[in-house]
């Protein structure tokens, strides 16, 4: 019912007015192409609107690409978590969390996507020297809530002595040895082209107790 009650707010607040023509302090946008910051959610393959709306963010993609806050990164052993929804009229694009950002601001930008879509289908990509390339394939899993049910979803991808874990709302998705993935760095939303999205949280926690020997 919550969740029923924010998506229902969110549909009815006011979009004109509420933007400036720049992302939320501190925040970057990396888009897949050329992108100028609107003031409106209405918005083309060239135009993005994004703000900070309690609780949370909101943003309306033209070219799809990557929002972070370029005050903070994470490394080590890390645990990410994002939580958003999905709405009804959202097209069938990738939505998540990516890790191990860099050189985002320039043409030789890396990272590595934790993404779902509308369509009950999960993946983890990899882009780097301007070229994406799968960890995981597009693979139905049905943790993913669909915007009939509320839409809401928490991807979480979580480190320990065993590997690092790929979980949509607490399902185990798919793990790796953490000497398959290279996820320190930036860190943020990546959110596909043309998605209407409402993103409620981004956390990352770090464990800074020292590990015992043997379990690093």
């Amino acid at each position: 019912m919550r969740a029923a009650a924010l998506i229902a707010s969110l549909l009815l607040v006011p979009r004109i007015g509420l933007a400036q023509s720049a992302a939320p302090a501190h925040w970057k946008v990396a888009a897949d192409g050329p992108v100028t910051m609107i003031n409106s959610e209405t918005v083309s393959d060239t135009t993005l609107w994004f703000v900070s709306m309690a609780p949370g963010w909101h943003v309306t993609m033209g070219p799809g690409g990557l929002l972070y806050d370029q005050r903070y990164f994470a490394e080590g052993r890390f645990n990410a978590e994002v939580e958003f929804f999905i709405f009804p009229n959202a097209p069938n694009a990738e939505i998540g969390l990516f890790l191990g950002g860099k050189d985002l601001e320039t043409t030789g930008k890396a990272y590595t996507a934790f993404v779902i879509r509308r369509d009950g289908s999960a993946a983890v990509m990899k882009y780097a020297d301007g070229r994406e390339s799968p960890v995981m394939p597009w693979t139905t899993t049905p943790a993913i809530v669909p915007p009939e049910r509320s839409g809401r979803n928490i991807v979480r991808v979580a480190m320990d002595s065993a590997g690092v874990h790929f979980d949509v709302n607490g399902t185990r998705i798919r793990t790796w040895l953490r000497t398959e993935l290279a996820l320190d760095g930036a860190f943020g939303f990546r959110v596909g082209k043309r998605v209407n999205l409402h993103a409620t949280r981004l956390d990352v926690t770090h464990r800074l107790a020292p590990v015992p020997p043997g379990r690093e």
